[in-house]
């Protein structure tokens, strides 16, 4: 067993008198570490209680306890206020932007902010999610509209060979399949009959999550 502060390996000495000292259900319940000494337990409690109130955010300490919502994201009230979603934390978005260029606005969200049995206002998410990247672009000097929207980093692929679940995605001049009419017609002209459509789109490339996982 290890000393939950500095690390270092507690004496079995140590540990029996600690044991001990704590015999009893209610002391087990509420003192379950066991530390060096005094000034480790000290710094230890004094340590947690600043990272309670830490914004994971701006990296402020607060005056208040933060709270930690069920995704595991902890902010402080003004982060809370103008953050783009309450499942994922900012830093978190812009890395998975840079990750996914050309994944455009519509995937990305769908992507990242979608979970099972959970409701979404995209259109909500897709304005703070416009305006938080619009203002962290201007002050670290970074396109990060640009870099998501950036069709040069899209697939492109023939239309009839769209994967499944990329067509509502696709981006470029879509036709339609040719009538019967125009296949008979081709047909007595002595042409093989066109069912098959050629017309190339652009489609976002598969979604890389790097560190990060779905929700």
């Amino acid at each position: 067993m290890k000393c939950p502060n500095c690390d270092k390996k507690l004496t079995n000495e140590r540990i029996k008198r600690v044991g001990r000292r704590d015999s009893s259900r209610r002391a087990e319940r509420i003192n379950h570490n066991i530390y060096c000494d005094n000034d480790c337990m000290r710094a230890y409690k004094s340590k947690r209680a600043i990272e309670a109130k830490t914004c994971k955010e701006c990296g402020e300490v607060k005056e208040y306890r933060l709270h930690t919502n069920i995704y595991g994201v902890q902010r402080c009230l003004d982060c809370k206020e103008i953050a783009v979603s309450i499942r994922r934390t900012d830093s978190e978005v812009t890395a998975l932007v840079m990750l996914n260029p050309g994944a455009g606005f519509d995937y990305f969200i769908d992507k990242v902010f979608s979970a099972p049995g959970r409701k979404m206002s995209k259109a909500n998410i897709r304005w703070r999610m416009t305006e938080f990247l619009k203002e962290i672009g201007e002050y670290e000097g970074i396109d990060y509209i640009g870099w998501l929207q950036s069709e040069e980093a899209m697939r492109m692929v023939k239309q009839d060979a769209i994967p499944d679940g990329f067509e509502k995605y696709a981006k470029g001049q879509r036709r339609s399949i040719p009538s019967g009419h125009h296949r008979r017609t081709r047909m007595r002209q002595g042409f093989a009959p066109s069912d098959t459509n050629q017309s190339n789109v652009k489609i976002p490339p598969e979604f890389r999550w790097g560190e990060y996982k779905p929700l």
